[in-house]
């Protein structure tokens, strides 16, 4: 069956607008260290202003006295919010956040540094 989208404007409805392919979400902002303690950190965030959907969030971390270590993948949240346990007592790590959703990952927050 066609329509025509001339006469459907008329009564004000119009054709089918192609779907338009997810967008990734932003960049996660405000991270702030809200408890940190022996071997434990909590962390609270604000979600991307701009972007797609966020589905989760990402939180990586750092290990800031080795040399060359890579970003590492320690959680995953739903909420803007976290407590990650069992972590190194006595070292030094950056925190990031990175939401997520399935069309990719949104640019990194700031980070946060803890002596833990």
């Amino acid at each position: 069956m066609s329509f025509d989208d001339g006469k459907l404007k008329l009564i004000g409805w119009g054709g089918r607008k192609p779907k338009a392919p997810p967008q990734a979400p932003g960049r996660t902002r405000n991270l702030k260290i809200t408890h940190q303690g022996e071997g434990t950190i909590s962390l609270r965030w604000k979600a991307p202003a701009k972007g797609g959907r966020t589905a989760a969030y990402k939180i990586q971390r750092l290990d800031r006295i080795e040399v060359d270590s890579p970003w590492i993948d320690m959680a995953t949240a739903i909420e803007t919010s976290i407590t990650i346990t069992n972590q190194t007592h006595g070292k030094q790590f950056e925190f990031r956040v990175v939401a997520i959703n399935r069309a990719g990952e949104g640019m990194p927050s700031d980070t946060v540094v803890a002596l833990l």
